[in-house]
Order: structure tokens, then C-alpha cells, then sequence
């Protein structure tokens, strides 16, 4: 079953390509296609051909033929697609949920993009007249700020990790140019981050979080794109309550007592932490990296919380409880 799942996924990618353009060679085709597969599952040319053999006689039964030859390989039917399909009554639901979250962006290129796109969508698959409804309808409210600075850039960035091209930027730390190929995006206090891998350094000290706001001239940059063995989007914000984070060092179980009952079964209910553990007594513990965001999470719970474990953690709280009172 997963091989024949591989090839139906591969074949959608091949036809949302020829829909959209001619591609000039086997060889273009063959890179457009893998920089959308995972690296485990890329092919090779012999298996480009037999998945567009395969296309080919779908198509066909609608009157739609794909050349043979290398001089471009292109739908005969201008702006075909073969798997589109009738929006139903889930895909417009979701089409509302979507037009909901994409309130954040109001105003925004990216949220102009989103209703062209959905407009596109329902003048081939339904009735002009649903985005008329769905535009009208606002039911989810966000927590989050529609003038965040950075957020200019999301659209370029989502289509660059879509895509796998490499980027370039400059970054207000120095103002140096920077070549990065993009990973992931994360938001965290309604501020927007790029995760990627500089193409200046070497191993896990390449990948860095950049934050939108300070970068600038966003543009798409010549050369290979570089996928780090081993990362995982999933997994990489795992030990982090925010956007900071340690992979050099271990993660820390950090034991807290929580004082009051009311904010033990608050905190029990809602989480600290994905890692959170209720160890009884009024006692959690989560495993995460010792950094500013844990110190201003145990600080935030005031006298409702004491730290029993580990030590460090314990001292740099007892530090900086004492130079807050300093400062009055």
C-alpha cells in the first residue's frame, strides 16, 4: 500500500507541474519533482518515465496528451488539471476554516495571495458566489497582531521551503548578507522566526533562527539547496518553551511545586509543557532547555510556585528574585 500511495502523491506533483508550465527536459522534470519528495523517497529518471507512462494514459481518456519527446513536456489542453475535483461540502468547510485563520494576515500580500488562490479554486471547481459567503463569515478570533513587522516576508519564505530554493537576506544584526536554505517557520509571542541552514557554517551550528523583522532585500538565491540529515521540523522546537533553544546541551527536568490548588489544577489541565508530568503532590515536571523562557515562565508564577529541582535552575531564580528587589 505505501508504494502505490508514493506513486499516486508523485503523480499529483506531475500534473500540478503541467498544469502550470511546460518544462523544457526529463531532466528539469526529474529535479521540479524530487525537490518536492522527501530524500528517502526520490526517484530516479527510469521511474520518471514510467510514472508520466502512467499519466499519460490517465489524461488520455480525456482527450489530453503529453509529449514524448524531450523538447518539452507540457498538457495539450491549456490549464488542465487532472486531478481536480468538485469542491463538496468538507472542502468548502474547510475553505471557511481557512478564510477564518487567515484573519491574522489581513491586509497583508499573503492574505491577498490566499483569496486569489481560493478564488482560482472555485471559479474551476464551483460557484463564484461561495467566496462572497465565505468572505462574510468570521467566527474563529486569533490572539495576534495584524501590524507585526516581518510578515511582508511569509509569503517569499513559504514558497521558498515549499519549493527548496535557497534564499538570501540581509540581517539587521550586521547588515551581511546571508544565504540560507529555508526550513521552517515558527511563531511564538506573535513574532515570526526562520528556521534554515546557513550556507557560511558547517553541521548543527548551521542551523539558526532568524527573526522576520530584521531581515530584508528577501530574495531567491542561485545554487543547491541543502537538506541537513537529521532534521526534523517536528522535533526541533521538542525541549523549547519559545523560540530559544540548546541542542548543544541536554534538556533539564525541571521539578516544580505549585503552591496554590487552584493553579495546580489550572496548570494540570492546561500544560506547561508537552513534556509535562504530573508527579503528585502538587508536584509537575517538564524536560526542557535551562534558558531565558523557563526563567521568565517560573518568574510569571510568582509565590504560587517554588523550584525543587534541578540546582541551576533553583540559583539563577534566587539571582534574579534578588536583583529585581535591588531594583527597588
Amino acid at each position: 500500500m505505501p508504494a502505490i500511495k508514493d506513486k499516486q502523491d508523485r503523480l499529483v506533483i506531475m500534473d500540478q507541474i503541467l498544469s502550470r508550465q511546460t518544462v523544457p527536459t526529463r531532466e528539469d522534470f526529474l529535479r521540479l519533482v524530487n525537490i518536492r519528495l522527501d530524500l528517502h523517497k526520490q526517484i530516479s529518471i527510469y521511474t520518471l518515465d514510467k510514472d508520466l507512462d502512467e499519466l499519460r494514459t490517465q489524461v488520455e481518456v480525456n482527450g489530453v496528451t503529453i509529449p514524448r519527446n524531450a523538447r518539452g513536456f507540457r498538457y495539450s489542453v491549456k490549464g488542465y488539471s487532472h486531478f481536480n475535483q468538485e469542491l463538496d461540502d468538507d472542502d468548502r468547510l474547510m475553505l471557511i476554516v481557512a478564510q477564518n485563520l487567515f484573519q491574522v494576515f489581513k491586509n497583508s500580500r499573503l492574505r491577498n495571495k490566499f483569496r486569489d488562490l481560493i478564488e482560482k479554486v472555485i471559479n474551476k471547481k464551483g460557484s463564484r458566489a461561495m467566496w462572497e459567503e465565505i468572505g462574510g463569515l468570521s467566527f474563529v478570533q486569533l490572539e495576534g497582531r495584524l501590524d507585526v513587522p516581518g510578515t511582508e516576508h511569509l509569503p517569499d519564505l513559504i514558497a521558498a521551503i515549499h519549493d527548496k530554493t535557497r534564499i538570501s537576506f540581509r540581517y539587521r544584526k550586521d547588515g551581511k548578507k546571508r544565504i540560507v536554505s529555508p526550513y521552517l517557520l515558527q511563531q511564538n509571542n506573535q513574532h515570526w522566526y526562520l528556521i534554515g541552514y546557513n550556507h557560511e557554517k558547517q553541521g548543527d551550528q548551521a542551523i539558526l533562527v532568524y527573526a522576520l523583522e530584521k531581515m530584508k532585500d528577501v530574495l531567491p538565491q542561485p545554487g543547491p539547496y541543502y537538506r541537513q540529515p537529521g532534521f526534523r521540523p517536528d522535533t526541533y522546537f521538542r525541549h523549547s518553551l519559545g523560540i530559544w533553544q540548546s541542542h548543544d546541551k541536554p534538556p533539564v527536568k525541571v521539578i516544580l511545586k505549585i503552591l496554590e490548588p487552584e493553579w495546580y489544577e489550572r496548570i494540570k489541565a492546561s500544560k506547561l509543557h508537552t513534556s509535562q508530568k504530573d508527579l503528585g503532590n502538587s508536584r509537575i515536571q517538564i524536560e526542557v532547555y535551562e534558558t531565558p523562557e523557563l526563567y521568565r515562565l517560573i518568574l510569571g508564577l510568582g509565590s504560587s510556585v517554588r523550584v525543587m529541582q534541578p540546582a541551576s535552575v533553583k540559583q539563577e531564580i534566587r539571582r534574579q528574585i534578588i536583583r529585581m528587589g535591588e531594583q527597588y
